[in-house]
């Protein structure tokens, strides 16, 4: 994870390879790692979610949320962006485009 923002405005989570129920617990915990306000979540090197990276990412994002932050995802392409899209969930997370 790089803190980009002295500000603690913001901590980019560069996420990388297969998420899967071996990995679930993990990405949520780089997913909540950061203490900083909105924590922006980069796919680019993501090839594959299942269900359980999928519940992950909610769970983060309500965690998030609860106190008072904030998710976004950036690079979210190609299959992770199919599962976003088939699971409904798009509309609840912000993504960059």
């Amino acid at each position: 994870m790089a803190n980009d923002d002295p500000s603690n405005a913001s901590d980019i989570v560069h996420l990388a390879g297969d998420y899967d129920i071996a990995r679930q617990d993990e990405l949520r915990s780089e997913l909540l790692s950061s203490d900083a306000d909105v924590v922006v979540a980069d796919l680019r090197d993501v090839s594959f979610l299942d269900s359980s990276a999928i519940h992950a990412f909610v769970d983060a994002r309500n965690q998030l949320t609860a106190s008072g932050r904030d998710i976004q995802l950036i690079n979210l392409t190609g299959m992770p962006r199919r599962v976003f899209d088939i699971t409904g969930l798009t509309p609840y997370f912000t993504i960059a485009e």
